[in-house]
């Protein structure tokens, strides 16, 4: 019979294992753009997670790590692949390989981050950005991403037909009278839903 700790840590690998890829799989092909908002420690499965966002914001205390190798449990290949695509080539091995820490500016420098910012001013330019995406053609926005999510493919992969028809239903839509004005009446009349 298991003891607690033995069970602890059975349920916690198997969230690595099996949760945190399930998590990264949906955020990798969401249809709308996603963001993550990064306070403290971002380590592991946490920075999997934050990884697969299309916008990552930061604050100047937060702290990144690949801790992986000091645990002594492997990566799987997907998780490697998807943060190694996001790293400068030259940290490559020595975030996966050392499990150190990057703090402030460092974790920007790696590419971990889009924007940083104060602790003090983190939810407000968090939610400033939220704001300015929401003022735009939401179909548009869709067809943005749609494209997005097919360059992350290899090129043999692409469907092209998928972005094609994004642009297209943006055309015959209210996006064009929607960019500024947050009524995402587009999405409705797309879908038939009338306005």
């Amino acid at each position: 019979m298991a003891t607690e700790p033995q069970q602890n840590d059975e349920r916690i690998l198997a969230w690595v294992q099996d949760g945190i890829p399930l998590i990264t799989r949906v955020l990798a092909t969401a249809t709308e753009p996603t963001t993550v908002r990064v306070n403290g420690y971002c380590v592991g499965g946490r920075l999997a997670i934050a990884t697969e966002t299309d916008i990552r914001y930061r604050s100047d205390i937060s702290t990144f790590s690949v801790p992986a190798a000091k645990r002594g449990i492997g990566d799987r290949l997907e998780g490697i692949r998807d943060l190694a695509s996001l790293f400068v080539s030259a940290f490559k091995s020595e975030t996966f390989d050392s499990g150190q820490q990057f703090h402030a500016g460092e974790a920007r420098n790696l590419g971990l981050v889009d924007r940083m910012v104060s602790q003090a001013d983190l939810d407000s330019a968090t939610s400033d950005l939220v704001g300015r995406i929401a003022r735009n053609g939401p179909l548009t926005i869709k067809a943005d991403k749609q494209a997005l999510i097919e360059l992350d493919k290899p090129e043999v992969d692409w469907d092209l037909g998928a972005p094609e028809t994004a642009v297209a239903l943006c055309r015959t839509s209210y996006d064009t009278e929607e960019a500024g004005a947050p009524s995402w009446k587009s999405i409705a009349h797309s879908s038939g839903g009338g306005e």
